[in-house]
């Protein structure tokens, strides 16, 4: 059994958040960057050039680009700050999974009517220098002097993936 839909995650977002391109914005991204409107772009664990269809060149008009990401890629080996950011099993995150296996879903088949939402436990203390997003985002957020409102007050990384969690 094979599923027509090949873009199952875009055909949801479509579908639950009522976005007609949820991917449209990247090409304003682009223009913006093109047009000068852009000067600055931070970049969150994905690869722009791979796959986001942005050209080193494009991107080095930027005035400035910060990316994260636990891996080197084409885009990290352009910007002008790569801040280390952990995988996922050094962090503690909020995962959802679609295929709940077997006493399920008969022979291992995928369904998209069974969501499960689990507490992802965090394996290993992040290695080297990287960091969770949670934490990087919070260490900006210090130094603009708004780490109290980003934390919540002082709440840790575990502390708000549980309150979503539970929630």
């Amino acid at each position: 059994l094979v599923s027509a839909d090949r873009n199952p995650n875009t055909n949801g977002v479509k579908l639950v958040l009522g976005l007609g391109d949820p991917g449209g914005g990247l090409d304003r991204v682009k223009s913006g960057i093109e047009q000068g409107r852009i000067k600055a772009l931070l970049c969150l664990q994905e690869n722009l050039v791979e796959d986001g269809g942005f050209s080193p060149e494009l991107l080095g008009k930027l005035d400035f680009l910060l990316a994260t990401h636990p891996l080197a890629n084409p885009t990290t080996g352009i910007a002008d700050v790569v801040l280390p950011a952990c995988t996922v099993f050094e962090r503690w995150d909020i995962g959802e999974w679609y295929n709940v296996g077997a006493g399920y879903v008969h022979h291992m088949y995928s369904m998209n009517n069974h969501r499960v939402i689990a507490l992802q436990h965090k394996a290993i203390e992040p290695l080297g220098e990287s960091k969770s997003d949670y934490d990087i985002f919070l260490s900006i957020a210090e130094k603009l002097d708004m780490g109290a409102l980003y934390s919540e007050g002082g709440t840790s990384e575990y502390d708000w993936c549980k309150r979503i969690f539970d929630s």
